[in-house]
């Protein structure tokens, strides 16, 4: 799954990466053209208007540039971050399914104390043993909670640091 994440991530990065070099060299291109007809317009005065109207074609042609390489970096940029929403919602399940299988077990650990605390209030005779199992019963279910509340702790943690880490190469 974290395999899955980093490639996406890297793909998403490198599309990202390659839109912005694109769009930079069409704006260093055209940067260029602007460049060489201003200099052309400054030493060749006679055709000062076709020059004009050259400038002011190149300069519409770079601002067309600039808003199709915006839009195409933004299209990247959703799709990124739809990967990444689709991805934090996997982990959010993930770490509902470890809540569930602890709430089951607490429930289980819990039945067999109530068991054990009828049968201990029925059993008099028997009373030091169901007592002692009672008790043991009781630390099985504070052990069992701790350790659920640790890994739990643990994969949130995990995927705050995942999705923490995306965030920031995005």
């Amino acid at each position: 799954y974290e395999g899955q994440l980093s490639k996406q991530t890297e793909q998403a990065k490198e599309e990202l990466d390659l839109a912005r070099e694109s769009h930079e060299q069409v704006q260093q291109q055209l940067q260029r053209r602007i460049e060489d007809t201003q200099k052309a317009l400054d030493t060749e005065k006679e055709d000062k208007s076709g020059l004009q109207k050259t400038l002011e074609q190149l300069r519409e042609e770079s601002r067309v540039a600039k808003e199709q390489a915006d839009e195409t970096i933004e299209k990247l940029k959703a799709h990124y971050e739809g990967q990444l929403s689709k991805q934090t919602e996997q982990a959010k399940e993930e770490l509902d399914l470890a809540r569930e299988t602890y709430e089951k077990a607490q429930q289980q650990l819990q039945r067999r104390i109530e068991d054990t605390q009828k049968a201990l209030d029925t059993e008099k005779e028997d009373k030091s043993g169901l007592q002692k199992t009672l008790e043991q019963l009781r630390e099985e279910s504070r052990v069992a909670k701790e350790q659920a509340d640790e890994t739990i702790e643990k994969l949130k943690a995990h995927y705050e640091a995942q999705l923490s880490k995306q965030t920031e190469q995005a």
